[in-house]
């Protein structure tokens, strides 16, 4: 992690952070808040370690939100993104997301 991003968790960590407000996962030792855990056979589990076979998630920098990617193996040119958690009952889960599917371009060698 760059200085600036240190500084900038750091303060937000003293001005706004209590104690109860991140929790650790017990899948990857990753920290994420806590309300975005879940619960699931006696672990609590950050959102990306929630998450389903072939389905993974990265940032939005221009929404500042998380995504979520499903990749088909059978279909190995296209992708279906969406905002919510594809996990029902987890806390970022959005019932009625069905996403959008959208053509990759691949980089030709």
């Amino acid at each position: 992690m760059d200085e600036k991003k240190k500084l900038f968790l750091a303060e937000i960590l003293t001005k706004w952070a209590k104690a109860d407000d991140i929790a650790t996962c017990d899948g990857c030792a990753g920290y994420s808040l806590t309300e975005h855990m879940i619960y699931r056979r006696d672990n609590m589990l950050c959102p990306e370690c929630d998450l389903p076979a072939n389905w993974s998630s990265s940032f939005s920098e221009r929404n500042h939100r998380r995504y979520y990617i499903y990749f088909d193996p059978a279909q190995p040119a296209t992708r279906r993104i969406q905002w919510g958690h594809p996990t029902e009952g987890n806390p970022l889960y959005r019932k009625g997301d069905k996403g959008e599917v959208v053509n990759c371009k691949r980089k030709l060698a």
